[in-house]
């Protein structure tokens, strides 16, 4: 019942803004304004962490369209607009901006896209098959590519 809820949410709002995925993967159209506020609240809690000497690290997980072709049929599904850019596309306009505000802010951040690109695949996929969610082995595939990050085993 709750992965219907989920997927009945994400279908409204994909079907208001098809080009939501393209859009913040991209940074286009309203999405650069939308990035500015973004970046202002994150500064916010940046300062807080940075005052109390708190060490933060900023995790981006990508679409489940960005990780593997075949979950592209997943966001169609359910009304939104197929990202333009490929899974083997390395432009990640989002990531890079992110990077570039944040280089002096002391923060560690952490893209799991190429780490899913190679562990997901079809015997162990990552996302849910008719859903746009991670499923339990994307849970544990984010907490192996957090700690190999931290290098730990």
């Amino acid at each position: 019942m709750i992965l219907m809820k989920q997927q009945s949410r994400e279908k409204m709002l994909l079907q208001a803004d098809p080009d939501f995925l393209e859009n913040s993967i991209q940074l286009t159209s309203e999405y650069e304004s939308r990035y500015a506020c973004y970046k202002s609240k994150l500064n916010e809690l940046l300062n807080i962490c940075k005052e109390k000497n708190i060490a933060v690290t900023i995790l981006v997980i990508p679409a489940s369209c960005q990780v593997d072709e075949s979950y592209k049929n997943n966001y169609s599904a359910i009304g939104a607009a197929l990202p333009k850019t490929s899974c083997s596309d390395t432009l990640y306009p989002f990531l890079d901006r992110l990077t570039i505000d944040l280089k002096n802010e002391h923060v560690t951040i952490v893209n799991a896209l190429r780490y899913f690109q190679l562990v997901d695949c079809a015997q162990y996929r990552l996302f849910y098959s008719n859903d746009i969610h991670l499923n339990k082995y994307g849970q544990m595939e984010i907490a192996r590519c957090l700690l190999q990050q931290k290098g730990i085993r």
